[in-house]
């Protein structure tokens, strides 16, 4: 992908989507949980990529945060902080159709699991 920053999100997780995106034409407009199902695009899956000459921008923004007494945020709120500022246009990438899974409970581990190795023996 030649943007940056960019998130990964799927587009076909709206109803059942925990951090929710509204993106257009691969820009991201709104994010949080609290979107309405007509308002998400898709599921944030917890992967981003920042180019190298984008992290200083980053990381300018997460020490103001810091310096404010902002220290109950997400990383990723460093990156939201830009979404309505053109100097660094936040991206998304839909991976809709590609496995990926959250690993917050054994059960999910397990389900990882059960997908590495239905793909090892078809």
């Amino acid at each position: 992908c030649e943007h940056s920053p960019v998130f990964l999100g799927d587009s076909s997780r709206i109803e059942a989507a925990d951090y929710r995106f509204n993106w257009r034409d691969g820009r991201l407009l709104k994010s949080g949980k609290d979107l309405t199902d007509s308002e998400t695009t898709g599921e944030y899956v917890g992967i981003a990529m920042i180019r190298a000459e984008h992290i200083h921008r980053v990381n300018e923004r997460l020490s103001v945060l810091i310096h404010q007494g902002q220290y109950d945020m997400w990383w990723e709120d460093a990156l939201y902080s830009f979404m309505n500022d053109d100097t660094l246009p936040l991206f998304v990438e839909d991976i809709s159709g590609l496995f990926w899974a959250e690993l917050d409970f054994v059960e999910d581990y397990y389900r990882v699991q059960e997908h590495v190795a239905a793909r090892r023996n078809p």
